[in-house]
């Protein structure tokens, strides 16, 4: 058996070669931006989606046969169980995606790489969940909410977008006039994981259906503090066995949620 996922309760024998998960904070119908450039969140929840790589096991050939074949059956949704921190996340999803490779070993027909993408079909969490982000040892890079938790930066951008309004434009003698509101600056950064539990709590942190998280990053000599908002959070499954998930290559962008300029 695999011993990673499930999907109708079935574990089919077959080789996972790569397992990614990406977060979606879902914005409501109020959601948008400002004349004053501030911008309205109205956060209904999280969602939780997952892609896999399959590998064929040879000596298995009808596992992976029947895996394809509950891929690609017309049914609305089935319950899956895939790995979330230290342990597994249950819900309701559906199939979208799925194509694979043909081989040709000893006359036989064989199919590999196999990908596809499980889509929940509901949020795994939703606006006001009560909830902890707790306390981290930190890791010198930034802080959110107050509090640092130690993992790796790997890399680190920022962003400055100049934002104007509507009535920005050339005129008829091709004079550009603009009429600005202020200067965002947008954060972008890949964390590897350092510590297995605070990582975790991270993620979890980073992915919550909130409006905005206080953040707290370097900006040229010293540091900016701003109120930032999250949208997609993504990041592999490297390593597991009996005792422990490891994850890496998180992917996280920070948009403030006002101009820190006007």
């Amino acid at each position: 058996m695999n011993s990673i996922f499930t999907i109708n309760n079935v574990d089919y024998d077959v080789s996972v070669v790569s397992l990614q998960r990406e977060a979606s904070i879902l914005s409501g119908d109020n959601a948008g931006k400002l004349r004053n450039g501030n911008v309205i969140r109205d956060v209904t929840g999280t969602i939780y989606n997952y892609t896999l790589e399959i590998g064929q096991k040879l000596e298995n050939v009808a596992a992976y046969d029947a895996l394809y074949e509950v891929l690609t059956a017309p049914v609305e949704s089935y319950p899956i169980n895939v790995p979330f921190g230290q342990g597994q996340l249950e819900f309701d999803a559906y199939i979208k995606n799925v194509s694979d490779n043909i081989s040709h070993i000893g006359g036989k027909n064989i199919w590999d790489k196999l990908m596809f993408s499980v889509n929940s079909i509901e949020p795994q969490r939703y606006c006001g969940e009560n909830w902890t982000l707790g306390v981290g040892t930190g890791n010198q890079i930034f802080t959110i909410d107050g509090v640092g938790f130690d993992c790796s930066v790997d890399k680190l951008e920022r962003r400055g977008q100049v934002l104007e309004t509507n009535n920005s434009g050339r005129s008829k003698s091709g004079v550009m006039n603009r009429e600005i509101i202020g200067t965002y600056y947008n954060y972008s950064m890949q964390i590897e994981q350092e510590d297995i539990e605070q990582y975790d709590r991270l993620y979890y942190a980073l992915t919550a259906p909130v409006d905005s998280h206080v953040l707290t990053i370097p900006y040229g000599q010293g540091t900016l503090t701003f109120n930032a908002y999250v949208t997609q959070a993504r990041d592999n499954l490297t390593f597991i066995n009996s005792d422990i998930k490891k994850w890496s290559g998180l992917e996280i962008e920070f948009m403030a949620m006002a101009p820190a300029r006007r």
